[in-house]
């Protein structure tokens, strides 16, 4: 039970830190085209 719950917070932490890299690249992106 405690695996199982270890997992998804590691799967969860993953998503996470992609979501927030997408944002950061989008940013970098939509600064890119306003310079």
């Amino acid at each position: 039970m405690l695996a199982i719950r270890f997992g998804f917070a590691i799967i969860l932490a993953h998503g996470i830190r992609r979501i927030v890299s997408i944002n950061t690249m989008f940013k970098e992106v939509f600064l890119l085209k306003i310079l």
